[in-house]
């Protein structure tokens, strides 16, 4: 964290965070978002989890100073799986429901090309649920391996952009419903 400077002492710089590389996943690549409370939301591409599939955290203040970890999601990395995994965009937090909304550059079923993924939060106990919203096909009528942040759109949409397919296989601009 930066903080201003007062008179001319300069910037203040903090570490929040460091990550192991352990369960705790390592490579957050995108960027970090935040709700009303002050709890940063983020991934990790790559460890986490039993698979070393990459992660979902939250990062909440302590009230002291501190900070606390707590990871919401750890990816699979299941050939064929539908959750897909090393996720490296920056969420979309829907701010009425809380839901996170992101991507993974690989995995999600048969052809492994990457995900579009809604995290909800918990009603009433348990834990986050992972729904698994598109799967990417590549070719020419698809895109795949889907990279940045989704940004919302018209009409209670999401938007975002694959790296690979479409018609000229240089990569896609695609909109999914919320």
């Amino acid at each position: 964290m930066m903080t201003p400077p007062a008179g001319n002492s300069g910037w203040g710089y903090s570490v929040l965070y460091s990550f192991t590389g352990g369960t705790d996943g390592s490579l957050p690549l995108g960027g970090l978002i935040s709700d009303s409370n002050g709890n940063l939301y983020g991934t990790t591409s790559v460890n986490g989890g039993p698979a070393d599939a990459g992660t979902v955290f939250e990062l909440s203040p302590n009230g002291s100073g501190g900070w606390v970890f707590t990871s919401l999601w750890q990816f699979s990395a299941v050939s064929g799986g539908t959750d897909g995994f090393f996720p490296t965009g920056t969420l979309y937090r829907d701010p009425a429901s809380g839901t996170l909304w992101g991507t993974t550059e690989q995995g999600g079923g048969t052809a492994n090309l990457g995900t579009v993924f809604k995290l909800t939060p918990p009603t009433g106990g348990g834990g986050w649920t992972l729904t698994t919203v598109h799967r990417f096909a590549g070719g020419t009528t698809d895109g795949a391996t889907p990279y940045g942040a989704l940004t919302p759109g018209p009409n209670n949409t999401l938007i975002g952009t694959t790296l690979d397919g479409g018609t000229a296989g240089y990569g896609t601009v695609f909109s999914v419903s919320q």
